[in-house]
């Protein structure tokens, strides 16, 4: 991230109003990447906080297959 950071910043003081119009779309499509993963985990997060473990325990399951097939288990989870 720092070097896409960089970019942007270069961009905001060198390339003028094009700079900052381009600046801007790479932190909106940066956002649109990132936010369903920090959504996802935000949810988790806050059923544990009342008490709700299903969508936790689902992502659980989901880490476990996934690790299984790191360590050289079934190639599909």
């Amino acid at each position: 991230m720092i070097p896409i950071g960089i970019f942007c910043v270069w961009l905001l003081e060198n390339a003028g109003v094009i700079g900052a119009i381009a600046s801007t779309v790479l932190g909106v499509g940066g956002l649109a990447i990132v936010a369903p993963w920090f959504f996802r985990w935000y949810f988790i997060c806050l059923g544990l906080i009342f008490g709700r473990k299903r969508m936790a325990l689902l992502k659980e399951d989901q880490v476990s297959s996934r690790l299984k097939c790191l360590q050289g288990g079934s190639p599909f989870p």
